[in-house]
């Protein structure tokens, strides 16, 4: 039991994690000339050398940082932890963001809001927060509530507009028929802004894995579809064949591809829809 003041902490998440290998890949051999060792039983987690009580009252002080995942923030609050022998840690509470900016959609916010309040897991508090773009005709933001766990995004703005208007000022700052020669194709490129930067942020790759997909991306057509923007959709189907498909954001424009690996060095991909064909390609790494 006790009561402790936070002096001074730094927390820095990085904005990409480590890479690691695919669940496909399989190591066959060492270094030249090693043995590999023979596959040993995974041993038993080791027991715990803390099998106590918790109880502890933690203050955040006035310099408790935090900068990682677009944000930027220092953090002030009370936290009473707690924990029986043995236990997870439960804790009740509220932190409250001080001061901080986040950067949503391709642009920096300041944080206007900022209130996460504990009563059970560490990892799931609620969220109240609101993070607003201001000195403009239409000051736009986003208000984040739910829980960490499970987080409900919606974009909010004063006076109130239409999503895409909300949209076009928070990523451009301005409204959707001013944007690109006054044509009305701001809130289009605020679109495609704003899904370029939820993918780089969470990762296309994990995000693919979670669909079912083997692949998805943002970026130019790699078959014809000019220089506008498309989503690249994949999935393997075995070791030689995968499937693909691209969309454009600009219109109706579409490709089915079928890849299919010949041997080593070279393959054949199969295209129907609007440019329909058939490519062979040989591939050669030099290292």
């Amino acid at each position: 039991d006790g009561r402790f003041v936070v002096d001074r902490a730094r927390f820095t998440r990085p904005e990409r994690s480590a890479p690691s290998l695919s669940d496909d890949v399989v190591v066959v051999r060492g270094p030249r000339g090693a043995q590999q060792p023979a596959k040993a039983e995974p041993a038993a987690a080791p027991a715990s050398p803390l099998n106590a009580r918790i109880d502890i009252a933690v203050d955040l002080g006035d310099d408790f940082r935090f900068t990682g995942s677009g944000a930027d923030l220092r953090l002030a609050g009370e936290l009473q932890i707690a924990s029986p022998p043995g236990g997870k840690p439960q804790a009740t509470g509220t932190v409250r963001i001080a001061e901080g900016t986040f950067e949503a959609f391709g642009a920096k916010l300041a944080i206007e809001r900022g209130v996460l309040t504990f009563h059970g897991p560490l990892d799931n508090p609620d969220l109240n927060i609101l993070a607003m773009r201001r000195n403009q005709d239409v000051a736009a933001g986003v208000q984040v509530s739910g829980t960490a766990r499970q987080p409900r995004v919606q974009l909010v703005s004063e006076p109130e507009v239409a999503d895409e208007e909300k949209l076009s000022w928070l990523v451009f700052g301005h409204g959707s028929n001013t944007g690109e020669n006054g044509s009305g194709l701001g809130a289009q490129a605020a679109a495609k802004s704003a899904a370029l930067g939820l993918l780089n942020r969470f990762g296309g790759n994990k995000l693919a894995k979670g669909l079912g997909l083997s692949q998805l991306s943002l970026g130019t057509s790699e078959y014809g579809l000019g220089t506008q923007q498309v989503v690249s959709l994949g999935k393997e189907i075995s070791d030689r064949l995968s499937i693909g498909y691209e969309q454009s954001l600009a219109g109706a424009s579409g490709i089915v591809k079928l890849t299919y690996e010949l041997s080593r060095h070279f393959s054949v991909v199969v295209r129907g829809g609007v440019i329909a064909g058939l490519d062979l390609f040989y591939n050669r790494r030099f290292d």
